[in-house]
C-alpha cells in the first residue's frame, strides 16, 4: 500500500533541478514494478486466494525501495504505517514471517548506510520476508559466501520486455556492425570502469538515426546549454579534463561502440521513449529536455569564438545542433549499442547484478560480457536452471588498463561460429530471462521470469518454515493472498 499517490496533472510542472534525478528514477522504478505487480496478482503459475487461513504465501503490495526518491522524512512515516497496518493481521506473525513476500526494487548504498532506511529496520520480522529483488543487497556478489548471503532475496531482473513485431519475436540474428558495444558512466566508485575507459576513450562513437549512420568525436571543449537551458549539447562526450585522462591510443580502427558519460550526467540514461506516453513527460517537467547531438566539434567552437557566452546561437545555421528530447535519443542511442554489437560489455554499478544494461542487451540478440575486479560477481537469477555460461562471457580480476585490454582483445578474436552458437543458446532462453513476452508466437512451455523466481520464492519460504519449525512439510500448494486486496497505489507514472 502506497501512503503517497502522485498528483493529478504533476507531469506539466517543471522540477527544481536538484529533484529531476530522483524524480526520474522514482518514475522508473514504479513503471518496473506495476506490471510485475499485476502479473502476481492475476496468479500465473499459482493460485491467488481471498482466504487468508489456506494461503502458503502473503503478498505484501507495497514498493517500500520507491519510498527512497521521494523524502527521508515522508518514506520513513509512510514504511512505519505501512508496518503498523501490516502487523494488525492475524497472519503478520503466525510463521514469523518466513511466509510474507514482497516485490522490491534495490536498496542503494546511501540509503542502506541511513538508520531506518534498509529494510530489515522497518520490523524485526522483515529480515525473514522473501524479496523479489533485481540485486541482493551488499555484500552479494563479493565475498565467497555470496550465494549464501542471496538466502532470501530471489533476483529478479525488473527492466526486462521482450519487443516483439506485430506480435512476432524479433529473429535478432542480422549482421551486427560491431564486435563490442557499452554505454555508461565513467563513475569513481567501480575500478574496472576507469580500466576500460582508459582504453576505449579516444574511440570513434556511432549513433544509427533515421536517415542514417553518424560519427561522433569522442570529447568536447566544455558542455553547453542552448535556447533558455533547454538544451544540452554533447553532454555526453567527455569534457576536455575527462579526455585529458585519456591514456589510450587512436591508432588504428577499432571494431567497438564506446558511448562514456559524464557521471554528473548520468541520470539523463534514465528516460526511454516508450508506452504511454512516449516520453512526452520529460520534455513538460524538465528544464533540460532536449539532447543536442552534433559531431563533437560544435561546444568546441562555441567557446572558441563567443568566449563562454551561452545565449543567442539558436538563430545561426551553422550552429544548429540535432535537437531531440532526452527519452527519444536514449532510445536512438540503445538501439544503436545493442542491436548492433555483437558482444556487450556488462560492468557493475549501483543496481549491482541486476544492472539494466544486461536485459537490455540480451533483449536485442546482443551477448553480455561480464568484467570486474571480483571473483564472485555477477549474482545472477536461477543458476540452477539457466545455463548462463552457454550464451555469455566472464572475465574476473579485471583491475588494471592492462586487464582490460587483454578482456577487449580476446572478445575481438572469438570466431564468429562460436558468437552465433552462443546467440542461439541466448535466444532459446530468452523468454524464461524476461519478465513479459507479448509475442503471440510465443511457446506454452516457456515460463517467463516472474513465473520462475515466484516458484523459487514458493520452494524458498517453505523450506526456511521447515527449518525453523513453522512448518511441518515442506509441500506446498502455491496459494498466495494478496494482503488488503486491492492495489491503492499511483494510478500512472
Amino acid at each position: 500500500m502506497f501512503c503517497q499517490a502522485q498528483p493529478e496533472g504533476d507531469d506539466g510542472k517543471p522540477l527544481p533541478l536538484d529533484q529531476e534525478a530522483n524524480a526520474l528514477y522514482l518514475r522508473k522504478m514504479v513503471a518496473q514494478l506495476r506490471p510485475l505487480h499485476q502479473q502476481i496478482i492475476e496468479g500465473r503459475s499459482f493460485t491467488v486466494t481471498t482466504k487468508a487461513d489456506e494461503a502458503d504465501m502473503f503478498y505484501i503490495p507495497a514498493f517500500f525501495s520507491v519510498l527512497f526518491w521521494i523524502g527521508d522524512l515522508e518514506a520513513l512515516r509512510c514504511a512505519a504505517m505501512t508496518v503498523q497496518q501490516l502487523a494488525t493481521s492475524p497472519f503478520f506473525a503466525k510463521r514469523q514471517g518466513y511466509d510474507h513476500l514482497l516485490l522490491y526494487g534495490v536498496e542503494f548504498q546511501h540509503y542502506r548506510d541511513q538508520p531506518g532506511f534498509a529494510l530489515t529496520d522497518y520490523h524485526p520480522l522483515a529480515a525473514n520476508w522473501i524479496v523479489l529483488t533485481v540485486a541482493c543487497p551488499w555484500p552479494c556478489g563479493s565475498t565467497k559466501d555470496s550465494h549464501g548471503l542471496r538466502s532470501r532475496f530471489v533476483l529478479l531482473p525488473h527492466a526486462s520486455r521482450l519487443r516483439c513485431h506485430r506480435g512476432v519475436a524479433p529473429r535478432l540474428t542480422h549482421p551486427r556492425r560491431f564486435r563490442i558495444g557499452y554505454v555508461g558512466a565513467i563513475g569513481p566508485k567501480f575500478d574496472e570502469r576507469q580500466a576500460f575507459f582508459n582504453v576505449t576513450c579516444d574511440s570513434q562513437r556511432w549513433l544509427r538515426t533515421e536517415d542514417g549512420w553518424h560519427e561522433s568525436a569522442p570529447w568536447t571543449a566544455k558542455h553547453w546549454a542552448l535556447d533558455g537551458n533547454s538544451t544540452i549539447l554533447d553532454a555526453f562526450l567527455l569534457s576536455r579534463r575527462g579526455y585529458e585522462t585519456c591514456q589510450a591510443s587512436s591508432e588504428g580502427d577499432k571494431p567497438w561502440n564506446f558511448w562514456w558519460v559524464e557521471e554528473v550526467w548520468r541520470w539523463r540514461l534514465v528516460p526511454e521513449a516508450e508506452a504511454p506516453d512516449w516520453g512526452s513527460y520529460f520534455r513538460k517537467a524538465f528544464s533540460i529536455p532536449f539532447y543536442g547531438f552534433s559531431d563533437g566539434s560544435l561546444g568546441e567552437k562555441l567557446e572558441r569564438l563567443y568566449g563562454g557566452a551561452q545565449n543567442g546561437f539558436q538563430d545561426i545555421p551553422e550552429f544548429q545542433a540535432e535537437r531531440r528530447e532526452q527519452p527519444v535519443f536514449n532510445s536512438l542511442l540503445f538501439e544503436t549499442i545493442y542491436s548492433y554489437s555483437e558482444v556487450c560489455l556488462v560492468l557493475r554499478g549501483d543496481t549491482a547484478d541486476g544492472t539494466k544494461r544486461l536485459w537490455d542487451a540480451m533483449t536485442r540478440g546482443c551477448l553480455p560480457a561480464f568484467a570486474s575486479t571480483s571473483d564472485y560477481w555477477p549474482m545472477l537469477p536461477f543458476p540452477d536452471k539457466v545455463p548462463w555460461a552457454d550464451f555469455s562471457f566472464f572475465f574476473y580480476g579485471v583491475n588494471s588498463t592492462l586487464a582490460a585490454a587483454r578482456v577487449l582483445g580476446a572478445l575481438q578474436h572469438v570466431p564468429q561460429r562460436l558468437l552465433r552458437r552462443k546467440r542461439q543458446h541466448l535466444l532459446q532462453w530468452l523468454p524464461s530471462l524476461v519478465t513479459t513476452v507479448d509475442c503471440t508466437n510465443r511457446s506454452g512451455s516457456a515460463r517467463t521470469a516472474l513465473e520462475l523466481a515466484m516458484e523459487e520464492a514458493f520452494q524458498r519460504s517453505s523450506e526456511y518454515q521447515l527449518l525453523n519449525g513453522q512448518r511441518k512439510s515442506c509441500t506446498v500448494r502455491r496459494e498466495l493472498n494478496c494482503q488488503w486486496g486491492k492495489w491503492t497505489g499511483p494510478s500512472s507514472v
